[in-house]
């Protein structure tokens, strides 16, 4: 599938999320789960975050107005807290000496379905919404953006676990419009989970 120009930064990073993904759904079978966990949070903090930043606060945002693409930004949102959520599960697993391997096959499954989501649903619609000048204008951003400034994770941002169900409360984070009044009062569960 041939990208626009400008998203084609977010789509080798996203291949470079389908690499881990694998690590992370081959984990026990051939190698330690704790290595490939810990491997997997090094990854999350120094690429995703910034790569999840720049979607969420340059692209989005440009497509807000696109009814056709309003639940595909949604489940895309969705996603998004979901990996926050599981990777910071990882993380407290890994501290106190709980098994991971649950965790980390969730989420190598989470980021496969994810990154195929964005690529044969959402990329498309952002193409065909945006115009070039528009497109562009995300491309320099994208260049500009600083992959070790302050991100908008570090504003506090609340997620309430329970059972089955994260609810989201995304504070200051997110960009201007992809808030909690956008997402309405959908929450993570496992309805929304969709895998092609």
């Amino acid at each position: 599938m041939k990208r626009h120009r400008s998203l084609v930064p977010l789509s080798h990073d996203h291949h470079d999320a389908l690499v881990q993904a694998r690590r992370l759904q081959g984990a026990g079978e051939r190698s330690d789960p704790g290595t490939v966990a810990r491997a997997f949070l090094r990854f999350f903090a120094k690429e995703t975050v910034r790569h999840l930043r720049e979607e969420e606060e340059l692209v989005f945002p440009a497509v807000l107005d696109c009814p056709a693409a309003r639940e595909a930004l949604v489940q895309a949102l969705l996603e998004h807290e979901r990996l926050f959520a599981l990777t910071k599960l990882l993380r407290e697993a890994l501290d106190s000496g709980r098994p991971v391997t649950p965790i980390v096959q969730e989420l190598g499954e989470l980021l496969v379905a994810h990154v195929r989501h964005e690529e044969r649903c959402l990329f498309p619609l952002i193409e065909g919404f945006l115009d070039d000048s528009t497109l562009a204008a995300i491309a320099l951003a994208l260049r500009r953006s600083d992959p070790v400034g302050d991100s908008p994770r570090d504003v506090p941002r609340q997620t309430a676990l329970t059972d089955s169900t994260a609810t989201l409360y995304w504070g200051n984070g997110g960009g201007s419009h992809c808030d909690a009044a956008f997402l309405g009062d959908r929450c993570w569960g496992a309805t929304d989970r969709q895998r092609p």
